[in-house]
């Protein structure tokens, strides 16, 4: 439950009405609605309502101004704020933009894919790979359990090669070796990888049901650089993106840094010509 004041009430003094917040996002997607400001105390959901306001405003371009304390006593940000702030920073070029007609492929079977075409479909991924990218490689397995779980869930999911020297042959061979599943698609002129700002292996880009690109980066930070490997992940990202999108809830990252092998673009210009 979320109160709302009018200006009117406002002026009068009378008290605010208490709409759920069903009702609110619906108010605010109905033409000629308005916010001024939302309050609730600590506990209330704010940080839920977040993420689901963040999608009305989105798909209406209100221009949004958020305002009060960040910190608590401790320095530590609010849930809230952490909330906003993950919604509004970061959000890199490219990020938000239709993308439905551009996820329009064909995989090296000769399969056509245009998988935002289809109302199941709730997130769309890209991750892009090589094959001699021993950092690439090392995923192979999580990418392969990715997929089969989440493609269960709505989540299409595809390997993307940039590499000009590899084929639809050297891409079979590779997908055999290291037994993946997923589809397997080459991107020689980088369209692909230029429209999803991808510029390392592995790296992956997610898209939500409506064709905006929500997420780009790492799929979990196994590596914490070229070289320095973890035992063993502590933060999923890919998943946790996944999760958080397939639950409707606010992302925790926009963006992070993918840690591989660089893509070559050297040769896009003399290509193009």
């Amino acid at each position: 439950m979320t109160e709302v004041e009018t200006q009117g009430q406002a002026d009068s003094g009378q008290a605010p009405r208490i709409l759920p917040r069903t009702a609110l996002i619906a108010a605010i997607r109905a033409d000629g609605h308005r916010i001024t400001l939302v309050q609730a105390p600590a506990g209330f959901g704010k940080s839920v309502l977040a993420g689901q306001l963040a999608r009305a405003v989105d798909d209406l371009k209100v221009p949004v101004m958020c305002y009060g304390l960040r910190v608590d006593f401790r320095g530590e940000l609010f849930p809230g704020s952490a909330a906003l702030l993950a919604l509004a920073c970061a959000w890199p070029s490219g990020m938000g933009a239709p993308a439905k007609a551009k996820l329009v492929f064909t995989d090296i079977n000769g399969k056509n894919h245009t998988p935002l075409a289809s109302a199941k479909t709730k997130a769309v991924v890209l991750v892009f790979v090589l094959r001699d990218c021993p950092v690439s490689n090392v995923y192979t397995p999580e990418l392969t359990r990715i997929h089969k779980e989440y493609s269960k869930k709505g989540v299409s999911l595809f390997l993307v090669h940039p590499d000009r020297d590899t084929d639809a042959k050297a891409a079979k061979a590779h997908a055999i070796e290291y037994k993946l599943t997923a589809p397997l698609v080459l991107d020689h002129d980088h369209k692909l990888t230029r429209f999803a700002g991808a510029e390392v292996t592995p790296e992956a880009a997610v898209f939500d049901g409506k064709g905006l690109l929500v997420y780009r980066g790492r799929i979990d930070n196994l590596y914490a650089d070229f070289g320095k490997k973890r035992a063993k992940p502590t933060r999923r990202d890919l998943r946790e993106t996944l999760d958080a999108l397939l639950a409707g809830k606010p992302l925790a990252k926009r963006t992070t840094k993918a840690v591989g092998c660089y893509i070559d673009f050297s040769n896009d210009k003399k290509n193009d010509k």
